[in-house]
């Protein structure tokens, strides 16, 4: 039953896997993996139900079959198995450093930089940066919200680590750098505004 649902849900296993506790299936157009709601899942089994399944053979070799009966436990266990399936070991623990655009994927690497890369199920995309992405973008806003927040003669360096920290954070490679960024200063200096454009750009 498992492995017909899978099929139902998409032509070719490589388009799904189970990770992050949701099942997914890849999107060539957008190189994301979107969630397939369990509920999407459920109703899919339960079409299921009163279908002729083949039971095997009766002793003159004749085939016999029986009539589905779909409940809760058989749900669950569909959907279970469904899951084992698709669970991909590592999954959950190394996607590719980056981050997918509208444009393709940018991945972050130590040796080759930033590159931008044609969508790819390895990736393992599971959102997106509603923009395309620009090698040298013009972000006159942002300059100069930050040249008001950072001043001083180590004002520059201390652009730069931000934003660094922030492209890193998008590429999930915070925890490499073990390092953590504490806003200090009295109020109404920008670590608030700073901190709700940082969040705006992240994921839900």
């Amino acid at each position: 039953y498992a492995e017909w649902v899978m099929r139902e849900i998409s032509d070719y296993q490589i388009d799904l896997m189970f990770c992050q506790q949701k099942l997914r299936k890849y999107d060539p157009e957008t190189g994301l993996w979107n969630e397939v709601p369990s509920l999407e899942v459920q109703k899919l089994i339960c079409t299921l139900d009163g279908a002729r399944a083949y039971k095997g053979a009766d002793k003159n070799g004749r085939p016999k079959f029986k009539r589905v009966n779909i409940g809760k436990r058989l749900i669950e266990s569909i959907e279970g198995t469904l899951h084992t399936i698709l669970k991909i070991p590592g999954a959950e623990m190394n996607p590719m450093p980056g981050m997918s655009f509208n444009n393709g994927f940018v991945q972050v690497d130590k040796e080759k930089g930033v590159t931008l890369l044609p969508f790819a199920r390895e990736q393992r995309a599971i959102s997106k940066i509603d923009y395309d992405f620009d090698f040298e973008p013009k972000t006159p806003k942002m300059d100069k919200f930050m040249d008001e927040v950072f001043v001083g003669s180590d004002a520059e360096a201390k652009k730069q680590f931000m934003w660094e920290f922030m492209g890193c954070s998008l590429a999930g490679l915070c925890p490499t750098m073990q390092k953590a960024v504490i806003g200090i200063g009295e109020g109404a200096n920008g670590k608030s505004v700073f901190a709700d454009i940082w969040k705006g750009l992240m994921p839900e």
